[in-house]
């Protein structure tokens, strides 16, 4: 058990923990301050996002962006609302507030009254604590050793040195995006895609034209990459694909891209000493970014300006 451990959303997902927001959430309302009155800035499904909320995460992350902290907040929000999603029976209950007495009394940490007011909770956040830890069991699972094991048998070149080259296009979309502004910049990056197979425009043209990635003035062009030197949903698809191929539209945490390989250099075909490590990142990399598509389906996300 990992009952005492509250930094699972930190950990696997890089979101606020539990604690922190409630702390935080406390301290806000212990009593007037001279700052200007809070407004909602940002909606994710039924929550919302306030300045005052937006200030304390740049705070805490000690960034001055405010489209940074707020994409770390919609992400948060996002995973809080999967989280909250994850079934907590009565009994999941009683057997995480008996597993924690235990470690607790092991401890010599106190009661578990105690521990809760340490951090400003109280029983009615039991629930949700235990909804991430499940969260945290299926993550686990995930990228279990065997699951690792899987992947590196599946794709060896994930791990074997090969390198491959391409080009892409890049729209930026910050993770923290609207649904209205995502939703404008896959429609404006499909009919480029949808332009360049039909031949109306090169996609080194396309890229010089489009792309806000500084590669664009090059046509695109990356250079050759190891599958780890690029985040993983662009490796990922990179590599399963033949050189000429045009990807459709791929997602990462700096936007939409369209894909082109143009060379694939082969590996030694042996599995380098870092496969576990890159395979394992790999598998939680993956379910995070599964977390928040199933989230966004039922927890529209939207920017107030």
């Amino acid at each position: 058990m990992k009952t005492l451990n509250l930094l699972i959303a930190a950990a696997l997902f890089g979101a606020m923990t539990l604690a922190t927001a409630t702390a935080q959430e406390a301290s806000k309302k212990a009593g007037p301050t001279t700052r200007p009155a809070s407004k909602v800035i940002a909606t994710v499904g039924k929550a919302e996002i306030t300045s005052d909320k937006l200030q304390m995460a740049m705070q805490r992350m000690r960034i001055n962006s405010k489209e940074q902290a707020l994409a770390q907040l919609v992400i948060q929000a996002l995973i809080e609302a999967y989280a909250d999603s994850v079934p907590c029976t009565d009994k999941d209950i009683a057997e995480w507030k008996a597993n924690m007495v235990k470690e607790l009394a092991a401890r010599k940490l106190g009661s578990l009254d105690k521990f809760l007011a340490d951090r400003k909770l109280t029983k009615d956040d039991i629930p949700r604590m235990v909804r991430f830890e499940k969260l945290e069991a299926k993550a686990m699972k995930a990228a279990s050793a065997e699951a690792v094991d899987a992947l590196t048998k599946a794709h060896p070149t994930y791990f074997d040195g090969t390198k491959v080259q391409a080009s892409h296009i890049l729209l930026s979309c910050g993770p923290g995006a609207g649904d209205a502004e995502r939703g404008e910049i896959r429609k404006q990056l499909d009919q480029i895609g949808a332009d360049i197979k039909a031949g109306k425009v090169k996609f080194e043209d396309a890229a010089k034209k489009h792309s806000k990635c500084p590669s664009g003035a090059k046509g695109g062009d990356l250079g050759p990459f190891a599958f780890h030197s690029m985040v993983t949903p662009f490796s990922q698809m990179a590599f399963s694909m033949k050189v000429g191929d045009v990807s459709g539209i791929v997602e990462t945490q700096f936007g939409f891209h369209i894909i082109k390989v143009t060379k694939n250099t082969p590996g030694t075909g042996k599995v380098g000493p870092n496969a576990q490590q890159i395979a394992k990142r790999t598998l939680l990399g993956n379910f995070r970014d599964e977390v928040i598509a199933e989230a966004r389906k039922d927890n529209p996300v939207t920017i107030i300006k």
